[in-house]
């Protein structure tokens, strides 16, 4: 599937006016049973240690591993859920709260696109920096669950690029596929 031809890329697209692009919301499950988990170790151990003044260094390790995951999880909802990129006429920006990049519609040098499972990969390199997201995903789990992960329109994003600052039609090179701008 590597070589899959990203279809989105050839459509010839001008965006009139700006448009906000965001991540789809994050799944809390993982974030919940962490917290879950961390709590009733916590609630636990508190208990045992009150009746008994001694607690097990496993009991110890499971506090610390299931708040760590949980900070963590946590930490990477939130990222998520404040990362945001702008297109407009004149350039993209690509904002998270530890990370800006500013481009210029026509400082963007390379557009590339990779498959990666049921979704894209997509990196924009240009003078002013550089930046990836994924485009949306569904992905399927147990109990008919689907989790949803990157950046809603994501496709639509990438073609806009492509096209706004005229970068070349997509060419397969190692496992990627590469827009230019135009010598």
């Amino acid at each position: 599937m590597k070589d899959q031809y990203p279809v989105f890329l050839d459509e010839d697209n001008i965006l009139s006016s700006e448009e906000i692009f965001r991540p789809m919301p994050p799944n809390r499950r993982g974030e919940f049973i962490a917290w879950s988990c961390a709590i009733v170790i916590g609630l636990v151990s508190g208990a045992v240690f009150w009746q008994s003044r001694h607690i097990s260094s496993l009991a110890i390790f499971l506090l610390i591993f299931f708040f760590v995951s949980a900070v963590l999880i946590s930490f990477g909802n939130w990222m998520e859920s404040h990362t945001l990129i702008t297109l407009s006429p004149k350039q993209v920006v690509y904002q998270s709260p530890v990370r800006k990049v500013t481009l210029e519609l026509e400082d963007i040098d390379e557009l590339w696109v990779s498959y990666a499972g049921r979704g894209w990969r997509v990196a924009i390199r240009g003078a002013g920096g550089f930046f990836t997201y994924r485009t949306a995903a569904h992905l399927g789990g147990r109990f008919d669950q689907v989790v949803s992960i990157g950046i809603e329109q994501g496709e639509r994003l990438a073609g806009f690029i492509r096209s706004m600052a005229q970068l070349s039609s997509p060419v397969l090179e190692s496992d990627a596929w590469m827009c230019r701008r135009w010598s």
